[in-house]
């Protein structure tokens, strides 16, 4: 069984990736598909898929999806992630 602090880091990264979502304009399918990944506790591979869509299109992070997303990144142990560093600079 998890214990009570992962369960609560578990909770603050989707908030943080939800928070993002909200921040950010993106396509409705990389929304959905984020949604989808989150919904199935897949929050590093949602972070990492988000992030790769936003490096790969050349999108405007805006800077409270940028911030959300670095709580993602730091709770996650990804801020090393490339993609994720390509955009956070």
């Amino acid at each position: 069984m998890a214990s009570d602090e992962l369960i609560a880091s578990w909770q603050r990264t989707q908030r943080h990736l939800r928070d993002a979502l909200a921040r950010q304009k993106l396509p409705e399918d990389v929304r959905a598909t984020t949604l989808d990944l989150i919904a199935h506790n897949e929050y590093g591979v949602a972070f990492e898929y988000l992030v790769n869509v936003l490096a790969e299109s050349d999108a405007e992070l805006t800077e409270p999806a940028r911030r959300v997303l670095a709580s993602a990144a730091l709770e996650m142990g990804l801020d090393d992630n490339p993609d994720w560093l390509a955009l956070s600079t």
